[in-house]
């Protein structure tokens, strides 16, 4: 019986899977603003990241996220240029891992851009943003309608 137990929890264990996180690195881009406003001449940064096996508990995905996220701030912000970190979580699946390898092409036939998949394999956008010419940074979440 112990040895039943046992190798149940075992299997249990090993069928549990580790979120893991996929950087797109044709999705990640530092930019510059160019309207007139207060943000003319400043620079945004983007990364776009797809997400195997997110835990279903939306407080421990919430860290997760932000763990990642909050891993590549700081070097981001060494730039006193930057005001602006965003990072967009998607679902990995069969349509969004297509960009791991691919830019986004709007043209010909037919057309992949990652954004268009946001709202229905969207997890999250976490963005960090410099306040007022001040070295303080605020960071928020906002889940995709589907979370």
């Amino acid at each position: 019986m112990k040895i039943l137990i046992l190798l149940i929890f075992m299997v249990i264990v090993s069928c549990e899977s580790k979120t893991t996180f996929t950087k797109l690195p044709k999705h990640t881009e530092t930019g510059m603003y160019d309207r007139d406003d207060e943000r003319k001449g400043k620079k945004y940064v983007y990364q776009s990241v797809l997400v195997n096996n997110p835990t279903s508990y939306k407080k421990s995905l919430e860290k997760q996220l932000f763990s990642y996220h909050l891993k590549s701030r700081d070097s981001i912000f060494s730039d006193s240029e930057v005001i602006t970190f965003s990072t967009l979580f998607y679902i990995e699946n069969h349509k969004t891992s297509y960009f791991i390898n691919h830019a986004d092409d709007s043209g010909g036939f037919s057309s992949e851009v990652l954004l268009n998949y946001y709202k229905q394999y969207g997890i999250a956008e976490i963005e960090t943003k410099q306040i007022d010419n001040s070295s303080e940074l605020k960071t928020e979440i906002i889940f995709a309608n589907s979370h």
